[in-house]
């Protein structure tokens, strides 16, 4: 298994907006009845320390794997990359959806 990259340190913006979308994706997976430790298993990832760091808003989800997530949640794909250009990427995402 290749192992998760480091995410960048973020900045106080992304902190915040990573933290909010790791309570959404820590209710997403509640709402799928999946341990840290199943959903761990479900995107191919070695360690569920991994989940818990996203859901704590500390990591960050590889591009590539977003719709291994994506299938493992029962996240309709658009929804679950919207969520993950909030948390990774906050200015672009309110220059595209909030101050267009």
């Amino acid at each position: 298994m290749p192992r998760e990259r480091q995410s960048p340190a973020p900045n106080p913006m992304q902190r915040e907006e990573r933290a909010e979308v790791g309570r959404w994706l820590k209710a997403r997976r509640e709402e799928a009845g999946l341990t840290q430790k199943d959903l761990a298993e479900k995107v191919g990832s070695v360690y569920n320390t991994f989940v818990s760091q996203i859901e704590l808003g500390v990591g960050r989800i590889p591009p590539e794997r977003y719709l291994e997530w994506c299938v493992a949640l029962d996240v309709e794909p658009k929804i679950f990359a919207l969520q993950m250009i909030k948390a990774n990427e906050p200015e672009a995402y309110r220059m595209l959806f909030i101050n267009p």
